[in-house]
């Protein structure tokens, strides 16, 4: 399971990490916003990232298939529109071309169980959340990473 708080900040953390650990002082580096954060999650240089972190270092990837069920709001593979999906571990970084690896999952998907999170309240105002993934072991995956 699931806890969107928590996800959510260790996601912005493995965002921060990337751009640290990989680029200049001198890059260009846009965060999103949060409101409009289903785009990409940082743009270094005019190229946009999708960073996910894997904190079980399993060598599996979540991709997200529902944000929210109740409300039909589609997982970030399917609103993303970045350049390139970066796997990021305590192990490794693999970056992917996004295009490649959506074509993949939308192909193969179904090879995969759908798992739902429970049903939360999030948030000051009490919102609802209620998202599925599905687990991806990366070694499915046949499109050559940069490996950095």
């Amino acid at each position: 399971m699931s806890d969107y708080e928590v996800d959510s900040d260790k996601g912005k953390k493995a965002v921060r990490v990337f751009v640290a650990r990989f680029f200049r002082p001198c890059a260009k580096v846009e965060y999103v916003p949060e409101l409009i954060k289903e785009k990409y999650d940082v743009k270094v240089n005019g190229v946009s990232y999708e960073i996910k972190f894997s904190y079980k270092d399993d060598g599996k990837i979540i991709i997200e298939e529902w944000y929210d069920i109740d409300k039909k709001i589609k997982g970030w593979l399917y609103t993303s529109e970045c350049d390139h999906l970066v796997y990021l571990s305590t192990k490794t970084i693999l970056i992917y071309p996004f295009p490649a690896i959506k074509k993949f999952y939308l192909a193969n998907k179904e090879r995969y169980p759908e798992i739902r999170n429970k049903n939360q309240t999030v948030g000051l105002y009490g919102q609802t959340w209620w998202s599925s993934f599905r687990k991806i072991p990366m070694s499915d995956i046949p499109i050559q990473p940069i490996i950095w």
